[in-house]
């Protein structure tokens, strides 16, 4: 049962999302201060925060689309499949849209996104 559901658990944390976006889900669930979170994604070039909105946007997607939730996942799962959770993809959009909201408003490239 617990490799079912490590599989189970991998294949939807990496479904949807490039090789290059998978790398960024164990930063996604690190403990960030708010503060500090701010300050990097100030540095960020829009593009960049555009290609974060996207990533974070395809989170929020599939989980409010989450049905189900694996509540015992096995002491050797690998941390970086881990999922994010809804508290953490929101934490992070909070942060992003107050770093770079003026930007965003002109970006069309966001926009493509928010549509």
């Amino acid at each position: 049962a617990a490799a079912v559901t490590t599989a189970a658990v991998a294949a939807d944390a990496t479904d949807g999302f490039s090789d290059s976006e998978v790398c960024l889900h164990p930063l996604l669930r690190s403990a960030q201060g708010t503060v500090a979170l701010s300050a990097a994604l100030r540095r960020l070039p829009i593009d960049a925060v555009t290609a974060l909105l996207a990533y974070l946007h395809k989170w929020m997607r599939k989980l409010l689309r989450r049905r189900r939730r694996h509540k015992s996942l096995p002491d050797h799962f690998p941390p970086a499949l881990l999922p994010p959770t809804r508290h953490q993809v929101v934490a992070w959009l909070a942060a992003l849209l107050d770093s770079h909201m003026m930007g965003l408003l002109h970006s069309r490239a966001a926009a493509a996104v928010a549509a």
